[in-house]
C-alpha cells in the first residue's frame, strides 16, 4: 500500500481487476494511524465511478456494515509521461458527504502521498 498516504489501507483479498465504472471490491482497513475516529479495522466496499484504463480511475466507499455509500469520491487521473513515467494526481471530493458525517470527518485523510 506504498501510494497510501493515510496509513488506513491494510489489503484486498483476491478479486478480479475492475473493468468498468460500477466494479466492486473488498478493502480492509483501519482507522486508528489518523488518531481521529477510533473505528479500529474494518471492511468496506469500494465501488468504481469512473475508469478510463490507463488515465483515470476514481472510486466511492460503501460501509460493509450498513450497505451506505459515504458520499465522497477519490481518485487518480494518470497522465503518461514517457514508456517508463506517469504523472499521478490524486484527488479527493468530500462535497457529497452529508452533513451528518462532515461534521465528525477528518479531512486529513484527503492527503496525497
Amino acid at each position: 500500500m506504498r501510494i497510501d498516504g493515510s496509513g488506513m489501507l491494510l489489503a484486498s483479498p483476491d478479486s478480479e481487476p475492475v473493468t468498468a465504472a460500477g466494479d466492486t471490491f473488498t478493502m480492509h482497513m483501519d482507522r486508528e494511524p489518523l488518531g481521529d475516529i477510533p473505528l479500529g479495522k474494518y471492511d468496506v466496499t469500494v465501488v468504481i465511478t469512473n475508469l478510463e484504463p490507463g488515465r483515470w480511475v476514481e472510486w466511492s466507499v460503501q460501509d460493509t456494515r450498513n450497505g451506505g455509500i459515504w458520499g465522497h469520491v477519490y481518485g487518480y487521473r494518470l497522465n503518461p509521461i514517457s514508456d517508463t513515467e506517469t504523472e499521478v494526481t490524486t484527488y479527493c471530493d468530500w462535497s457529497g458527504l452529508p452533513e451528518r458525517r462532515k461534521a465528525r470527518a477528518s479531512f486529513r485523510s484527503c492527503r496525497s502521498a
